[in-house]
């Protein structure tokens, strides 16, 4: 393999016995500020599934009530489909059009 004239060639062996080096990721974030930050994409995420649970058991409920008319229990099958097609678009990362 041959490498254009204008690069220079580089020699891993001599460069790692040349001394030590240390390696270190910093985030540009202030440790307060990310701390905060996930605290409010927790409680987020909390609050939205709590929402969507409910939603779930209400149309579930309205589907096993007997005294549910027959368009009741078509919103509330439509909407548990969105919710379960949602999920499953989620969990195998693929979305849905």
């Amino acid at each position: 393999m041959t490498t254009p004239k204008d690069q220079a060639a580089l020699d891993l062996n001599a460069l790692a016995q040349a001394g030590h080096y240390e390696l270190s990721v910093k985030s540009p974030e202030d440790p307060d500020d990310a701390r905060h930050r996930r605290r409010k994409d927790l409680l987020l995420l909390s609050v939205a599934l709590l929402g969507l649970c409910a939603i779930g058991f209400f149309c579930l409920w309205v589907l096993m009530s007997p005294t549910a008319s027959a368009d009741d229990r078509k919103w509330a099958q439509s909407v548990l489909t969105a919710i379960v097609a949602g999920l499953i678009g989620y969990l195998t990362g693929k979305g849905t059009t």
